[in-house]
């Protein structure tokens, strides 16, 4: 299963009927194809609650996953234990918020956010660690990987399918930034290491069950969805800036074209494969009024946290965008946590978004509005701090939102082509789906039925 996040149908069509995705338009010409629906709208649809729902055939009303990382904390049964339990061999790589028990019968690589959640085997380690470091603090201008963690890579890589066609991506990626200071292509070199990583394996362990997750395009719409379409939107991009990323959404598309093509090529004639977007994405108006949504993060989590006034023993690990996790030692230490982050305000408003759960917090930055460099961070008891001597603001203002409609393709073995997109279908359908064609038995917590022209 190709997990292609948030992908959108308009744009797909318009790229292919373009000549720009070739392989998309043979998958789409060997499938069964489908619309879906995520079924939900706001911070219900992000795409972490979404991923969870595909893999357990659950809606969010019944699996109440709703922040990312928590899909790895709960005793929901998700395909890759169910069709381990049953036997199969399975390899899950990357799939987004989607917990995995151990032992598995395979391997798993836990998403670039997964909190405090090591690989399996321990053997991917040094590749889950440098890919996350790289993927959760790509904002973040004072990061820095040591030289150890790039040799620990590179060794990684070397052992384990590094191409030749990666090398030389890479190496002109570097150039290309030297002297431009461009890094938004960056998450395309990470999809073709981590396609790299998975053919590697999957060609050595040829699992029955195999996913691999890719976010580049999902980001990339994020990012640059107004300079694409200018159109839409009330604050207009620069000249400048049309030029450097106007095509950047259409390169992504391009990149996972490649995966498109690199997985035909991988599987056997016996083996049925899946695309799903389990949602996509529309330009982000609402926040046009105030010059667009943005975020501010802090450069130093557990600095912040101290400027704050949490002074008991905490670990952070930064999130997604704005977010990060924070773990106390003590239920009380979380009380107290709490209310300091509460407690912190910029004015009149409060700074800090706080969701405490057994443990921790997942807290982020709650304001998205431009904030002046000499604006004060107020802290619960009084003291004051420049808002730029712990929080920097994304370059990124976002521009692509999140739209309930997905895609689904199903390329059964024997390569029939039908069109049966008239009415989406619920993302709870795709579990009980892959577990039918498998011949292990839908679990009876999952209420939809199998999708009957796939399973006939």
């Amino acid at each position: 299963m190709l997990e292609l996040n948030e992908l959108t149908t308009r744009l797909v069509r318009e790229f292919v009927a373009s000549g720009y995705l070739p392989n998309f338009e043979k998958l789409y010409r060997q499938s069964y194809i489908y619309n879906t629906d995520a079924g939900e709208s706001g911070l219900n649809l992000n795409p972490w609650i979404q991923w969870f729902t595909v893999h357990s055939g659950l809606p969010f009303e019944e699996h109440q996953v709703y922040l990312l990382g928590e899909g790895y904390s709960n005793d929901i049964p998700t395909l890759g234990n169910i069709i381990s339990d049953s036997g199969f061999t399975v390899a899950l790589f990357g799939s987004m918020n989607v917990g995995f028990k151990n032992p598995l019968n395979g391997l798993a690589k836990p998403d670039a956010w997964a909190d405090g959640v090591n690989a399996y085997p321990d053997t991917l380690e040094p590749f889950r660690k440098f890919v996350q470091s790289q993927v959760q603090e790509h904002t973040n201008p004072e990061f820095k990987p040591s030289l150890k963690n790039y040799i620990e890579f590179g060794s990684f890589m070397i052992r384990h399918g590094l191409s030749s066609g990666t090398v030389i991506g890479i190496i002109k990626q570097l150039i290309a930034e030297k002297f431009t200071g461009d890094t938004w292509k960056r998450p395309f070199v990470l999809d073709a290491l981590q396609w790299n990583t998975f053919s590697h394996l999957y060609s050595k362990h040829k699992p029955e069950f195999a996913t691999f997750f890719s976010n580049s395009v999902a980001h990339t719409q994020h990012t640059h969805w107004r300079e694409f379409e200018p159109d839409p939107f009330d604050v207009k991009p620069s000249q400048e800036d049309v030029r450097k990323y106007g095509d950047a959404i259409r390169k992504a598309y391009i990149a996972n074209d490649r995966l498109i093509g690199n997985a035909l090529s991988l599987v056997d004639s016996e083996t049925t494969l899946i695309f799903c977007t389990a949602l996509s994405q529309r330009p982000a108006l609402e926040w046009e009024s105030e010059g667009g949504k943005m975020f501010y993060r802090p450069y130093d989590i557990d600095g912040f946290c101290r400027f704050l006034g949490i002074e008991s023993e905490i670990t952070c690990r930064p999130v997604m965008a704005e977010e990060f996790w924070i773990e106390f030692k003590s239920d009380k230490d979380l009380e107290l946590g709490l209310a300091i982050l509460e407690g912190a305000k910029l004015g009149n408003e409060r700074l800090m978004k706080t969701y405490p759960r057994e443990g921790g917090i997942y807290s982020g930055c709650r304001l998205h509005m431009p904030i002046a460099d000499d604006a004060q961070i107020v802290t619960h008891d009084g003291r004051s701090a420049p808002v730029r001597s712990h929080l920097y603001k994304s370059q990124d203002v976002k521009s692509g939102m999140h739209d309930r409609s997905g895609m689904l393709w199903i390329s059964l073995p024997n390569r029939e082509h039908k069109v049966l997109d008239a009415n989406p279908v619920p993302l709870e359908t795709i579990a009980p789906t892959i577990l039918t064609l498998l011949e292990i038995a839908p679990l009876s917590s999952m209420r939809a039925d199998p999708l009957p022209e796939i399973i006939h």
